[in-house]
């Protein structure tokens, strides 16, 4: 199933990858880059975890909803020269406000689905990795998680960490092909399989530490608003 030709992948066309490429996109290297980051090197992190441009646009960046809700209404207000008493302007800030927060609620729901689904298409290819025997029988369903898991989860990764790196689309396309390299064509020991168990193990914690932020921002936002559940425990990622 990771075997080049099934993906279309021609030895010849590694032929110019280079060690420093290889190096910098094994779990060692890229982790760093994903989780435990500041807000003053990353830009777009949330709880010391680095997101893709969408998602940070889909979350309040702070664990308090009011203040991002308070801050959007006030822009509205600023941003529109409203007019008339104090209490009308508060009433349309408070409107703008509460507007903000369902906005950014509907464009955080989607993510953390997503993450949801990657979350059970890493598990099945780490199980399958475990036990070969379940590639025979639900042989569609590992193909599709795999192919999701390198195409999407794996790719995001890459694009987070270029995005702290400031790799140029060049640079971007040079990283996944060294990934590929790794996952497909170092086959001496079956050293791929190794590199895919230790890419699938930083997925598998990565993905985790970001459906805890949008878990989080979520259950806060609809309690914000009225509409969510009780409050519960947020578990955290584990190695």
């Amino acid at each position: 199933m990771v075997q080049p030709i099934v993906w279309e992948l021609d030895p010849v066309d590694f032929t110019d990858i280079t060690p420093e490429a290889i190096s910098a996109v094994t779990p060692n290297e890229l982790r760093p880059l994903l989780m435990g980051v500041s807000s003053v090197t990353h830009e777009s992190s949330v709880d010391g975890v680095a997101l893709n441009a969408g998602e940070f646009a889909s979350v309040p960046h702070s664990r308090n909803v009011a203040d991002y809700g308070r801050t959007a209404g006030t822009r509205a207000v600023v941003r529109y020269s409203m007019s008339g008493s104090i209490e009308r302007q508060r009433t349309k800030r408070d409107q703008h406000s509460r507007d903000s927060i369902e906005r950014l609620l509907e464009k955080a729901r989607p993510f953390n689905e997503q993450l949801k689904s990657e979350a059970a298409d890493i598990a099945r290819v780490r199980e399958a990795a475990a036990h070969p025997g379940l590639v025979r029988r639900l042989y569609l369903d590992t193909w599709q998680a795999l192919v999701s898991t390198r195409n999407i989860t794996f790719a995001n990764m890459l694009t987070v960490a270029g995005l702290h790196e400031g790799w140029t689309d060049d640079d971007a396309a040079v990283h996944t092909h060294a990934l590929d390299y790794r996952l497909f064509m170092q086959r001496r020991n079956n050293e791929h399989i190794g590199n895919w168990r230790g890419m699938l193990d930083l997925a598998r914690i990565y993905n985790r530490a970001k459906g805890v932020i949008f878990e989080d921002r979520i259950r806060r936002m609809e309690r914000h608003l009225g509409i969510g559940p009780a409050r519960t425990t947020v578990e955290k990622p584990h190695d």
